[in-house]
């Protein structure tokens, strides 16, 4: 039987991930930041009394203007606070499973970045975020690091989730219509995350159907049968309305290493259970 310990088992993918798990054989061991905060090297000797097969780390600081706004505590969480995680991957011999982003890669494609592609991100998350992925890559041999993007599920903050409360508020919203990624649900990655525990290295797993933020919002108003309109706008004029902070690549599509559901599909999944 193989131990796992989940790490930030109480946030949006964590979640999804713990009731993935707890549907297969292998023995989980689920860690919320009262069990194990990755800043505290303090708190990761209860891996001692796990010693995990395998790390499954979904610590990290994801408000991408907040990373902006509080820059030493997003290198902490994401990039310095991996060293002593790495430590106690190595000392039991556990492969590290550690997730990244879309954001760490600038925009300036039309054609979705691979694992190939130089990353060279243009905001405080992204930055943190690679130097996170460089940590793992150069002091963790058993790693595997999955890059992921525009979450969604149960349990977290999230677009369709924002876009529903909005939508009870205001009859109109507006919308960026100029950055286009892969909305990407937690319970899909979940499950490919799972099957893929074999590999190492980098890999990208996403939805396999992009689009802009403007195109989810209508996606998710139309799913719901609101009668709310939804407006495009501009990033610098999205920038300007809502004080945004943070530079987003205006195009971050990752090509899938597995191809998971489209977001038409999982999306209308997500709603069915709201």
């Amino acid at each position: 039987m193989v131990k796992i310990a989940l790490i930030g088992a109480d946030g949006m993918l964590g979640f999804a991930l713990k009731e993935t798990i707890q549907k297969s054989d292998n023995e989980l061991f689920a860690l919320t930041r009262k069990d194990l905060d990755i800043t505290d090297s303090n708190s990761l000797k209860i891996l001692n009394d796990i010693k995990p097969n395998i790390i499954l780390n979904c610590a990290a600081f994801t408000n991408v203007d907040g990373c902006e706004a509080t820059s030493l505590e997003a290198y902490e969480t994401n990039s310095i606070a991996l060293i002593n995680l790495i430590k106690s991957a190595n000392k039991h011999n556990a492969c590290l499973v550690h997730f990244s982003t879309d954001y760490v890669f600038d925009g300036n494609k039309d054609t979705p970045y691979s694992t190939d592609d130089k990353p060279n991100p243009n905001s405080i998350y992204g930055k943190s975020k690679l130097m996170g992925e460089s940590i793992i890559q150069t002091m963790c041999d058993n790693h595997l690091i999955i890059r992921t993007s525009w979450l969604f599920g149960p349990n977290g903050k999230n677009f369709v989730d924002t876009i529903l409360n909005l939508a009870d508020k205001n009859k109109e919203l507006s919308v960026v219509d100029d950055q286009r990624g892969c909305p990407t649900y937690t319970f899909d990655l979940a499950e490919a995350t799972m099957n893929a525990l074999d590999q190492r290295g980098v890999i990208h797993l996403t939805g396999k159907t992009d689009c802009t933020w403007f195109e989810l919002a209508k996606h998710v108003i139309k799913e719901k049968s609101l009668d709310n309109t939804v407006a495009p706008i501009s990033t610098s004029k999205a920038v300007e309305l809502f004080n945004l902070k943070a530079t987003r690549p205006t195009y971050s599509v990752l090509e899938s290493t597995k191809e998971l559901r489209g977001y038409e599909e999982s999306v209308k999944e997500y709603l069915s259970q709201k």
